[in-house]
């Protein structure tokens, strides 16, 4: 005979999310519709767990986020994602060699005020030559809006000094670093699939 026994449920803490925003309805009465929507209105949503989205329709089973921060690590490996993005519109992706984020990732990571700025500088090239794709036109305005997000968090490291890049990044930082960078980059490739512009689709990820 089957020995059955009783067990705690696991329950959402009331005090750190909002309960209405984080159930679904039984997974059997969730239109493909009801199912996107319950994907952005939380990313604990209870339909992760009984609705996965299906791989073979293209879609990853976790939607792409980026988080809005202040930690300099994280920022950073956003931007270098954003720059190496920029590079390959403006070279209608088909760069021949070595991108930025392929050459630069290991010192940025490192030592981000030592090639970020750089970066930044050989970006304008590669803005300028989007402007004037006849393809891309106008997806300048949106890679630069998301560098200007990306960049508002740095702050000065005292009073009445400039905000700068940080000159190293340990361990633990590096891997922040990372973090920021592949969710970017998620994030721009979701945005592609959709056919929208990054910073469009990021503030949609952000929400």
């Amino acid at each position: 005979m089957a020995l059955i026994k009783p067990f705690r449920g696991i329950l959402y803490n009331s005090e750190k999310v909002n309960i209405a925003e984080v159930i679904a309805p039984p997974y059997d009465v969730i239109s493909p519709e009801l199912q996107a929507a319950l994907y952005k209105k939380h990313p604990c949503n209870v339909v992760r767990l009984i609705l996965n989205r299906n791989r073979k329709e293209g879609e990853p089973m976790i939607e792409p986020q980026v988080f809005e921060t202040d930690d300099e690590a994280y920022n950073c490996g956003r931007l270098l994602a954003v720059l190496a993005e920029t590079q390959a519109k403006a070279h209608d992706y088909k760069l021949e060699g070595s991108g930025v984020a392929e050459r630069y990732f290991g010192t940025a990571s490192a030592s981000p005020a030592t090639v970020l700025p750089l970066l930044l500088r050989l970006n304008r090239h590669h803005i300028e030559k989007i402007r004037k794709s006849e393809k891309y036109a106008g997806h300048e305005r949106f890679l630069e809006a998301d560098i200007q997000t990306i960049l508002v968090p740095f702050k000065p490291r005292k009073e009445c000094a400039p905000p700068n890049f940080p000159r190293h990044l340990d361990l633990q930082a590096q891997g922040r670093f990372a973090l920021g960078f592949y969710q970017q980059k998620a994030c721009i490739e979701a945005a592609k699939r959709r056919g929208k512009p990054t910073e469009e689709a990021a503030k949609e990820n952000a929400q």
